[in-house]
């Protein structure tokens, strides 16, 4: 029997009429992406290959302040789409929702929070002008 892969879209010869997938690999990571699909709650973009997927709001009922703020910085960077943002934003949500962290904990999300909003705004930043000036000094120096 003859059939398409679930995962990868390759055709392949089934060994059994039940086959959906390939190999043992494309098995594995079907797996992957519909646990991913049943934890996002509508399943329609999460896991797909190449797709941005929206991260809703932690605690739909309640404020996040953290988590709005952190992602309206990202939208007005143009940033909201890589992977560090998304990092930001469920640390973000994390915050937001910490009732069983320790205050230490707290402390730890927030560092690892600036540290990764630096990382994602930094990429956006016009370099500085003392920093050029800095770069073009010691060219010309080492030149002489």
């Amino acid at each position: 029997m003859v059939g398409n892969c679930a995962f990868c879209g390759q055709t392949f010869r089934a060994k059994r009429s039940d086959a959906k997938t390939c190999s043992q690999r494309c098995r594995d990571q079907q797996k992957a992406r519909n646990k991913i699909n049943m934890q996002s709650g509508d399943g329609q973009i999460a896991g797909r290959v190449g797709m941005v997927s929206p991260i809703p709001s932690p605690s739909p009922g309640r404020p996040s302040l953290v988590f709005d703020v952190t992602q309206q910085a990202l939208v007005k960077a143009g940033r909201l789409g890589t992977p560090l943002a998304a990092m930001a934003l469920v640390i973000a949500g994390r915050l937001d929702n910490s009732v069983f962290d320790t205050g230490s904990g707290v402390v730890a999300l927030s560092r690892e929070l600036d540290r990764l909003l630096a990382g994602v705004l930094a990429q956006n930043e016009p370099p500085d002008e003392l920093d050029d000036l800095e770069r073009r000094r010691r060219a010309k120096a080492a030149q002489a």
